[in-house]
């Protein structure tokens, strides 16, 4: 019984640890460049052929974990690196998107009455022709 529970417990910690390729999203890991550029490393600063991408200021990240100076973090592409601590900064929310107005009173938009009237003016042939009602008994 020991045992499943050690086996669970590690199956659940290993469950927790993985990271798959996903966008950054609007969260309290939302971070952003702060720096005009800065270094993306895809291996580690200490990589012997230098950054591999230079990021530009504003441009959105995910923080996935601080070590040093250096910070991993993943880029709306998904891609995972390392760039400089001091080179980030949280990220401000994003804008909210405008909500459509509600429909007026009656459940009924509101148009334009700018339109000219139909007019329904008939021709005289056309017109109808004053005739009494015809009178029915029951």
């Amino acid at each position: 019984m020991r045992n499943a529970l050690l086996i669970l417990l590690a199956a659940a910690l290993h469950a927790g640890c993985q990271t798959g390729s996903q966008p950054v999203s609007a969260d309290a890991n939302a971070y952003q460049v702060s720096a005009k550029t800065t270094g993306f490393y895809r291996f580690g600063p200490a990589q012997g052929t230098g950054a591999d991408l230079s990021l530009t200021a504003g441009q959105r990240l995910a923080l996935l974990a601080r070590s040093g100076g250096y910070s991993r973090v993943r880029l709306e592409t998904g891609d995972t690196g390392y760039v400089a601590s001091e080179d980030i900064a949280l990220a401000p929310p994003p804008e909210p998107t405008p909500t459509p107005a509600p429909p007026s009173a009656g459940g009924r938009a509101d148009y334009s009455t700018d339109l000219p009237q139909p007019s329904f003016d008939l021709p005289d042939e056309l017109a109808p022709v004053d005739e009494p009602a015809p009178s029915f008994r029951y």
